[in-house]
């Protein structure tokens, strides 16, 4: 049985209703004051995207309803509020917004809530820098753990029966069996709460291609077996037995059983020559980002990660139709005594939740959250982004797209056990709506050789 993950399923036109604001006079021609030196080498936006840009503030919201087999039914909005400047200010042709802030909530009822609040300011009072921080509370009832490095390749096993499945589904529904009021239900599943303070300050130099960061996290994780305790299963509840993390944990294979503090510090640096940063045409994005846990800092782990990670964007013929192509690779390195729930993240410029995997919309779709997870990780993808379509609804300006993937990567035990062999893959096509330029709304169906999968998501992949 296929794998559905569906992250909203209430029509979007439903959601335009809750957008509000004036339309800005984003047709008219008004010639912008110049731009400062320290971005003079900003790629300025198509003037097709600058002419619909619109002034102003506006806000946008989309709904958050669907089922996901981790989480149950879904329920939950996600809101932007946007504020793009006036068109005779220096910045609005060089930058997606002048300031963003975002907010949300989704409650599943298998125990998972999230909520986030998120703020973004490129060139804050007018210097050179830029701030970004997230706020984010998270609880899962039934988090994935399919073991870490190269075990988290192995095929899907019933540890009770032996028998081996291809598709996920198949296995978990094996799983699911009583035996006197024993099951293996949530074999690979844990309940995690995290609660995260992340902010990072960049800087431009080299006329704003190039942006040396520095950053920081204050993040606590609760880690709660499931070893004994009552679950759902086949035709009733029963009494959990041996989990994989509580085997791992009883050997001492892992480190951060009991949680605790994983605070740390990030520096990066990154080239962006990207011309619309939430829906690129062209440029190239090449970033080099270190982070450093240490009880110096407050955290319970001493560890060392290091990201490399591109992604490119061209528009092979721009005058005839709008089609991009669209190609992103990393490898991460972690050392050290790396807790278990913080194996899956990268370190990036952006915000770290928006590479982690592999597993999930933001790595390898197809396959469920986090299931390949180890301190050596690599992946790549890319995309066919063609725009055959565009309209104002309700005063609203959309775009359609449609957006062919595929999407691969690995992990492995050391830096040394890298190879070409044995890599994962998933393929794919997406539908993606864009709403004032800024705001992209994902929906991608994607098949891997564990089953499929379907989730609507905020954003491109990348």
């Amino acid at each position: 049985m296929p794998r559905t993950v569906l992250a909203g399923l209430l029509p979007l036109s439903l959601s335009l209703l809750l957008a509000a604001a004036p339309r800005g006079a984003s047709a008219q021609q008004v010639a912008p004051s110049p731009r400062p030196d320290f971005m003079s080498r900003v790629p300025r936006l198509p003037e097709r995207i600058a002419e619909q840009k619109q002034e102003g503030s506006y806000f946008t919201a989309i709904p958050a309803i669907g089922v996901d087999p981790d989480d149950g039914f879904q329920l939950g909005a996600f809101a932007e509020l946007y504020d793009n400047g006036s068109r005779d200010d220096p910045f609005f042709d060089s930058t997606p917004y002048r300031k963003l802030t975002a907010l949300g909530a989704v409650h599943g009822t298998e125990g998972s809530f999230r909520g986030v609040v998120a703020l973004d300011r490129p060139y804050i009072r007018e210097t050179p820098y830029r701030l970004r921080a997230v706020v984010e509370a998270e609880h899962r009832g039934f988090e994935n753990y399919f073991g870490l490095g190269s075990s988290s390749l192995q095929r899907l096993r019933n540890p009770s029966t032996g028998a081996v499945f291809d598709e996920i589904e198949d296995y978990r529904e094996s799983l699911r069996t009583i035996s006197d009021d024993s099951t293996l239900a949530a074999f690979n599943q844990w309940e995690s709460t995290r609660l995260s303070l992340r902010a990072s300050v960049e800087r431009d130099t080299l006329g704003g291609v190039l942006r040396p960061l520095f950053g920081v996290q204050v993040s606590w994780v609760d880690v709660q077996l499931l070893d004994g305790e009552r679950v759902d299963a086949s035709g009733g509840t029963a009494v959990q037995g041996p989990t994989l993390l509580g085997l791992d944990c009883a050997s001492e294979e892992i480190r951060g059983c009991d949680g605790g503090f994983d605070n740390l510090i990030k520096l990066g640096i990154a080239y962006d020559t990207r011309d619309f940063e939430p829906d690129p045409r062209s440029g190239v994005l090449a970033e080099l980002t270190g982070e450093l846990s240490s009880e110096v800092f407050g955290s319970e782990f001493d560890y060392r990660r290091v990201t490399a990670h591109s992604s490119v964007y061209w528009s092979p013929l721009p005058e005839r139709i709008d089609v991009v192509l669209a190609g992103r690779a990393f490898y991460n390195w972690q050392s050290g005594e790396v807790p278990f729930y913080s194996q899956p993240f990268h370190a990036v410029t952006t915000d770290p939740a928006d590479l982690q995997g592999l597993g999930g919309f933001q790595t390898i779709r197809g396959f469920t959250r986090n299931r390949f997870v180890g301190k050596v990780s690599a992946g790549a993808s890319a995309e066919v982004r063609w725009t055959f379509g565009e309209g104002t609804v309700l005063g609203q300006h959309l775009s359609y797209k449609l957006a062919p993937f595929v999407d691969t990567g690995r992990v492995f035990d050391s830096v040394g056990s890298t190879t070409i062999r044995g890599w994962e893959f998933g393929y794919g096509l997406g539908f993606r709506l864009g709403w004032e330029l800024s705001t992209v709304v994902s929906f991608d169906w994607a098949h891997t050789r564990e089953g499929d999968a379907f989730y609507m998501e905020l954003g491109h992949a990348f």
